[in-house]
């Protein structure tokens, strides 16, 4: 119960500002975006031997208030256990939001080498050959 208290809700532009407010007070904030969601701004990253387009709100942020981008992982072993995993990433001063997707993707591929059937639901994330916009694979069986 005491954690639901400092989830940031969605609020508009309003949660920006309420990001801000928390990194400011020294207290991490946890973005949960390695897909996009409707019209949300993307960049094009390579994974594995395709492309697929990420979501670029949390690199704009770290770049934007220079806060650092630490990435965690929870990988499924079987039963009831779990490997947890985290890294810092580390990017070049002055890194465009493509480099800095393109890094964490690169630790997502690392993951997803290590442990290939915890990544099922990647599927359709990958672009289209002639598109720019991932897969819809919703209609087949």
């Amino acid at each position: 119960p005491e954690l639901e208290t400092m989830v940031i809700p969605y609020n508009g532009l309003q949660t920006i500002f309420d990001i801000h407010n928390t990194i400011e007070s020294s207290q991490s904030v946890a973005i949960l975006k390695d897909r996009p969601v409707g019209q949300e701004a993307t960049v094009k990253v390579r994974f594995f031997n395709d492309q697929m387009r990420i979501p670029i709100a949390g690199f704009k942020l770290a770049k934007r208030f220079d806060i650092p981008v630490t990435v965690f992982f929870g990988r499924f072993e079987g039963g009831n256990r779990y490997h947890v995993y985290s890294d810092a990433l580390e990017f070049e001063p002055g890194a465009s939001l493509e480099q800095m997707a393109q890094i964490y993707m690169d630790q997502v591929a690392d993951q997803c080498r290590q442990s290939p059937y915890n990544w099922f639901n990647f599927y359709h994330y990958w672009l289209n050959e002639s598109e720019e916009k991932p897969r819809d694979l919703s209609s087949t069986s």
